[in-house]
């Protein structure tokens, strides 16, 4: 996996439904940011060039995977990046993933790919999840001994 999204940050949602990209993410983004609606009650996020990337990869397969291509490829959006680092996300990924304007939000960064997740959904979904064998089993698979 080359550089990408890492590790989680706390983030405020501004008036304008704004959130700072996180310093370290920046490298890793156009100025064109492509947002979905993520699987768990957050938005997905990655580059332009990272989407436009998968879609190419996935292009073949769609017939195989209708429902889930509707979803991703049917909700996503396309927002500048600022020069302040900045982007908007769209009401309606707001009311989807459960953040207001003055809202905390978690940038959570996942290698290709982001999410910005309601603070304390991340919080409760955090709580619930039990990953402990599975994460073990991939950094295994992966030779990630040294996170074991």
């Amino acid at each position: 996996m080359e550089p990408g999204f890492r590790g989680s940050y706390l983030l405020s949602v501004d008036d304008k439904a704004r959130i700072v990209i996180p310093v370290p993410a920046r490298q890793a983004l156009d100025k064109k940011v492509v947002l979905v609606y993520g699987f768990d009650e957050c938005v997905a996020g990655m580059s332009k060039e990272g989407w436009d990337a998968m879609l190419e990869r996935g292009a073949a397969r769609e017939h195989e995977w209708p429902t889930a291509f509707r979803r991703m490829i049917g909700t996503a959006v396309e927002v500048q990046r600022e020069e302040s680092n900045r982007i908007s996300i769209p009401e309606h990924f707001l009311e989807y993933c459960g953040l207001r304007r003055r809202d905390c939000a978690v940038f959570l960064g996942l290698g290709r790919r982001f999410e910005i997740w309601n603070r304390d959904r991340h919080q409760e979904y955090a709580r619930k999840m039990h990953v402990a064998p599975l994460a073990s089993e991939v950094a295994r698979e992966f030779g990630f001994t040294e996170l074991m």
